[in-house]
């Protein structure tokens, strides 16, 4: 069985991140959706502050919502984690991983993330969308086990 990364955008697209935000959402009831999710615009046009806000809004944060599976790496756009970064300087900015596959999750801020991208060779999704694939070892961060 191919991985998530490697399946097509649109297999990709019909289910990109519905059980990281759906087990974000059932740790952490206090928060609300914030960022797009697949909108009937054409997101390609809009602006990357707009396409990739991040997923949750707290009382004190934004919440990006990633998951991660057998591979073990944390697959995060390049463009995504600059804007994350930006959201940043408005208000503090995490990102919640929850690892499927060892039933795990962290909630870690984006700038525990920014180090270890820096660090990694930059690879491409199938369609050329360039990501940072960062080793959840490489990332400075508290793991809880399934809630």
């Amino acid at each position: 069985m191919r991985q998530f990364h490697e399946l097509s955008w649109g297999s990709r697209y019909a289910r990109m991140g519905d059980e990281a935000e759906a087990k974000f959402d059932q740790l952490f009831p206090n928060s609300a959706p914030f960022g797009l999710n697949r909108p009937n615009v054409y997101v390609p046009d809009l602006p990357a502050f707009i396409r990739f806000m991040p997923d949750r809004l707290m009382h004190d944060r934004l919440v990006e919502c990633k998951g991660v599976g057998k591979d073990q790496l944390l697959k995060l756009k390049v463009d995504a984690l600059d804007v994350l970064m930006e959201w940043g300087d408005h208000l503090m900015v995490q990102v919640f991983v929850w690892d499927s596959f060892n039933k795990r999750w962290s909630l870690t801020p984006i700038d525990y993330i920014e180090g270890p991208a820096d660090l990694c060779e930059i690879k491409k999704f199938p369609e050329g969308t360039p990501y940072y694939p960062i080793p959840l070892d490489a990332i400075s961060t508290s793991w809880h086990d399934e809630a």
